[in-house]
């Protein structure tokens, strides 16, 4: 059995950088809709801007919004392991977050997402690399 290894600084500071991007934006715009854009499914983004906390909020509930909003799941779940030392798992999650962030550009127009799209999906990107880092720096066990 492989031996959890606690969570190194550099581990902590990735943390705290997806921290900081993920509250960005959450509080910036992060969609714009049009008139006559909102779903069939009752709970509506009716015409204007839009910021990702609304989205994080409310955005799990209609259409086609169930993979994108997953991502938040993945991230969340791959920060939590980053900082538990299991830094494989957590490379799994940001990158699991990360291509489930970018279905988003399935479900919605690119000229309709705005930065706080852009500083989510680097939220997902800055988890990846911090866990690729703390995967790459792991100590190697010492040749007899």
């Amino acid at each position: 059995m492989r031996r959890r290894v606690p969570a190194e600084g550099g581990a902590v500071r990735a943390v705290v950088a997806v921290g900081l991007l993920y509250g960005l934006a959450c509080l910036l715009p992060a969609i714009r809709c049009r008139a006559g854009a909102a779903p069939a499914d009752g709970w509506d983004f009716e015409w204007g801007r839009h910021p990702g906390l609304a989205l994080l909020l409310w955005g799990w509930g209609g259409g086609n919004n169930g993979a994108p909003w997953s991502a938040n799941v993945a991230l969340a779940l791959g920060a939590w392991c980053l900082l538990a030392g299991r830094r494989r798992a957590a490379l799994l999650g940001g990158v699991l977050a990360a291509v489930l962030g970018l279905t988003t550009w399935w479900v919605r127009r690119s000229d309709t997402l705005l930065v706080g799209y852009y500083l989510w999906q680097a939220s997902h990107l800055a988890l990846a690399a911090g866990a690729a880092r703390a995967l790459a720096r792991r100590p190697r066990p010492a040749r007899p």
